[in-house]
């Protein structure tokens, strides 16, 4: 499914129930290169055709708001952000202070710590590999 303005209203039934969670968690989301809150996104057992395309749209929804917050909206997602705002206005992800450009600093301090275990782990299992053919090599 590409996303496009026009298609976004089948997201409008699965997220526009969400509600503002004050309990809400943040974590930083390394594909879209911004934060989400735990209550940005329908519960996975949220029954609907459209699974990936969840994930999709959050990916799209997050990384816009990441350009916003950095000052430099991405010009192609903009009519897609705008549709869903006239669309679902009360989506958790469209509070204010989730655009808050002061959040740029722990933003990026949190995508570093993530691709910091990302390269730690890739470290690991390059070494186990390289293990394994030492072994496999040994054994011939």
């Amino acid at each position: 499914m590409t996303l496009t303005a026009e298609n976004v209203s089948a997201f409008v039934e699965l997220f526009g129930s969400l509600k503002i969670d004050p309990s809400a968690t943040r974590s930083a989301h390394m594909q879209a290169s911004g934060f989400v809150w735990s209550d940005e996104k329908p519960d996975s057992s949220t029954p609907g055709e459209y699974p990936v395309a969840i994930n999709t749209f959050m990916v799209y929804l997050i990384s816009y708001r990441s350009t916003i917050i950095r000052g430099s909206p991405f010009e192609p997602f903009t009519p897609i952000w705008n549709r869903f705002q006239e669309l679902c206005p009360s989506w958790p992800g469209f509070s204010p202070e989730r655009s808050n450009p002061d959040a740029v600093p722990e933003l990026d301090a949190e995508l570093d710590e993530q691709l910091n275990y990302l390269e730690r782990y890739l470290s690991v299992c390059e070494r186990r590999r390289a293990r394994c053919r030492d072994t496999n090599q040994d054994s011939e």
